[in-house]
């Protein structure tokens, strides 16, 4: 690890803390998949962050899924939709 760079602990444990703040979660997947998770949904929103995992469902155009595992972006509300915004020649097929 470089020197300038160091881990803090999250300020929240379950996807429900994380909606309580404020902020929203975004799915990325290597095939540029991208997703936005609704935190305060009943099914989800009790279970850890850390414990997460995703996996991709995406039909790739040869006919496999991806099935690469995805990774979590926290960012503050409506920030994921200004992201697509600002890019819309790469707004994922869905």
């Amino acid at each position: 690890m470089r020197k300038d760079k160091f881990v803090l602990p999250l300020p929240f444990a379950t996807f429900g803390d994380v909606a309580a703040a404020g902020l929203e979660i975004s799915v990325t997947c290597r095939c540029r998949r991208e997703l936005l998770i609704d935190a305060a949904h009943e099914s989800i929103r009790d279970r850890p962050l850390c414990d997460a995992r995703f996996r991709c469902t995406t039909v790739q155009p040869h006919g496999q899924k991806c099935a690469a595992s995805s990774w979590i972006s926290i960012d503050h509300a409506g920030s994921w939709a200004e992201q697509i915004a600002r890019r819309p020649n790469q707004v994922p097929r869905f």
